[in-house]
């Protein structure tokens, strides 16, 4: 009997996407979180912690088995995998020493410079790490997702 591999594909092509939307967004989330205070930072940390409490396959289930489509696999992996990587991301910024931000800042280099060319380049490899293993993840769940919804047909 002939095995279809083409879920895989899919699963990795919408895995993909997902992970990079959701570093996308993620990063300056974090950054954000982590270096600046702000009125409901307390809340929006809470809401990313909540979110990881939902049981990512089940909820990639729910969502791919009502729409098999690449925008509900795509929105279903993004859901999954961004809280998980915005909390990766910020225990990488925290762990960076918040004087090389200061003296880049007394030099009068502008505030989004000074995360492109003094911090990122502190947290590449943290953050690497987190696209990787959110990336792995979320083609493993997607994956797992499919599957389900084949054998229920």
């Amino acid at each position: 009997m002939p095995v279809d591999h083409g879920w895989l594909v899919l699963g990795a092509e919408t895995a993909g996407l997902a992970t990079a939307c959701a570093m996308a967004a993620g990063l300056p989330l974090a950054w954000v979180l982590e270096n600046r205070q702000f009125a409901g930072k307390r809340a929006v940390s809470a809401i990313l912690t909540a979110a990881i409490a939902l049981p990512a396959p089940l909820l990639i289930y729910l969502l791919v088995s009502r729409s098999l489509t690449l925008a509900g696999m795509w929105a279903a992996g993004l859901v999954a995998v961004q809280p998980l990587l915005a909390r990766q991301m910020r225990a990488a910024f925290a762990g960076v020493d918040r004087s090389y931000g200061k003296a880049a800042r007394s030099l009068g280099v502008p505030e989004r410079l000074v995360l492109a060319r003094v911090e990122l380049p502190l947290v590449w490899r943290a953050a690497a790490g987190a696209v990787a293993w959110a990336l792995a993840r979320l083609i493993l769940e997607l994956a797992a997702a499919v599957w389900i919804s084949r054998l229920r047909e």
